[in-house]
């Protein structure tokens, strides 16, 4: 009497049916599938999902699938990767609304807010894309709008992060207590059944511990926190982002509007960039019937695992090699076809030049440098053969962010992420889910601080939006399987 067939009571159940589902992956692609069983469940609606986007990438190139491919979805998430995932769910109508919000070191796109043009090409029938910003001419994803048919445009917004204060100004740390769990912004958060992984003092067996910010692998600086001013948090304010105020369809984003780095030493301009990223977003999370919450916790601190098996003259040597010139006139769809095309002849000679196919002598890109780099290629690098394929795709990627951040500096970015949550979600609106993804097999989150980042995200998460029903889908060594779940509710509590 009083209990379920599950064997839960009642309150059990109407608990279980208020704590926010959080999904932890390691492959950020493995949000995809979590987010269309969502659909499937009909826990989202089946379009005109937002799409919040933490990350230091943007995750918006095109797999190599037909269009009418992702109709069947195993075959889909069988070929998505962790940098093509959000475009089919894009063209498929699940996604109406991306924000991308970055870290200040990511540059890929500038900030702005723009019209994403995506539809299949007539020509390839692969999905590609109409809006002629410089990341996608850059991926060869760009075509006219005329080469597309079963076309949607969403609004792609981009924003960037960053404490409030500037960065010479910043000190202090978190305000964490110690004795507690007490996290981020005075908060106790306390998880149900997590693994000793994340929580080093959980014991089998016991229902409730303290796995917050209290972990042993914490750093001396965020248990022990001197704060000299009682103004430091309201200073720590969120985040900042240079946003343009019309949405773009047909220009490269090339604006003189204030820029977060531009801000750095001003505070004034700080707080105005603040207010217009906390306004932007609000807009977004009001406009729409519900929201999935995605960070990527190598926006936190991000690595480029491109780099190593290269000096750093050669790295720079194939950064010059691939670099890309933008259109001269953006405004100027001809201009815009002429970049593109050059842009694939450059990519389709760097090719044949390391599978060899062309002549190093006679090639205008040849130096002693390149054949340093083609003499890379037969080596062993991590017990893998390095092919001309690694090369070209490493040089593909040397625009990539890199910034190994200190904890004081993820510390700091959390917070910025609160604030900006917080300040962003009007009556309390929370997302229908969360994904959050480690990204630290591959290196772009730094395998020493993913568990650190891990846990100050989960607590962060706690505070904002209390009951969470958080699920790895991941072993101890990083191997993907089965959803396991685990229960984190968070309390308030008075700053000791």
């Amino acid at each position: 009497r009083g209990r379920s067939i599950s064997g839960m009571s009642a309150t059990q159940l109407s608990s279980a049916v208020d704590e926010l589902p959080v999904h932890i992956v390691e492959d950020h692609d493995g949000a995809l599938p979590l987010i269309y069983r969502a659909i499937g469940a009909k826990k989202l609606p089946f379009s005109g999902v937002a799409l919040i986007h933490f990350d230091a990438h943007p995750d918006l190139l095109s797999p190599n699938v037909q269009a009418d491919e992702c109709l069947d979805k195993e075959k889909l998430f069988a070929y998505t990767s962790i940098a093509e995932w959000i475009l089919p769910a894009v063209y498929m109508e699940h996604v109406g609304c991306v924000v991308w919000l970055k870290p200040p070191w990511a540059s890929q796109i500038p900030d702005g807010v723009y019209q994403l043009c995506v539809g299949k090409d007539c020509k390839t029938g692969h999905i590609r894309i109409a809006t002629p910003l410089p990341y996608f001419i850059s991926e060869l994803l760009y075509v006219p709008k005329s080469d597309l048919v079963n076309c949607t445009t969403v609004p792609l917004h981009v924003i960037t992060v960053g404490p409030t204060a500037p960065l010479k100004e910043r000190h202090g740390t978190i305000p964490v207590a110690t004795g507690s769990a007490t996290s981020l912004t005075g908060q106790t958060s306390t998880c149900r059944g997590d693994d000793t992984q994340h929580c080093p003092q959980q014991e089998a067996g016991q229902a409730v511990h303290s796995c917050s910010l209290q972990c042993d692998y914490l750093p001396p600086a965020m248990k022990k926190p001197k704060i000299s001013d009682p103004s430091t948090s309201a200073r720590r304010v969120a985040a900042v982002t240079d946003c343009a105020t019309r949405e773009q369809t047909s220009s490269s984003a090339t604006s003189n509007v204030e820029t977060w780095s531009a801000a750095d030493n001003n505070p004034v301009s700080h707080s105005r960039l603040q207010e217009r990223a906390v306004r932007q977003l609000s807009t977004v999370i009001e406009s729409v019937d519900a929201w999935v919450l995605d960070v990527d916790l190598d926006f936190f601190s991000t690595g480029n695992p491109f780099s190593s098996a290269f000096t750093q003259e050669q790295y720079e040597h194939m950064r010059k090699l691939y670099q890309f010139s933008e259109p001269e006139r953006p405004d100027s769809p001809n201009s815009v076809a002429r970049c593109a095309q050059q842009r694939k002849q450059q990519l389709d000679s760097l090719k044949e030049l390391w599978s060899g196919d062309c002549s190093v002598s006679e090639d205008a890109l040849c130096s002693g440098m390149v054949q340093k780099i083609r003499a890379i290629i037969g080596t062993v690098e991590d017990g893998a053969v390095i092919t001309a394929e690694d090369v070209h795709l490493a040089g593909m990627m040397t625009d990539l962010p890199e910034h190994i951040s200190t904890d004081q500096e993820v510390s700091d970015l959390a917070v910025a992420v609160h604030e900006l949550l917080k300040q962003s979600c009007s009556q309390g609106r929370k997302p229908s889910m969360i994904t959050i993804a480690r990204s630290t097999v591959d290196d772009y989150t730094p395998p020493s601080q993913v568990d650190f980042i891990q846990t100050l995200t989960v607590a962060m998460l706690g505070e904002l939006y209390g009951s969470l029903q958080v699920q790895r889908h991941y072993t101890s060594d990083n191997r993907c399987e089965q959803p396991e779940s685990s229960d984190c509710e968070s309390t308030d509590s008075e700053l000791v």
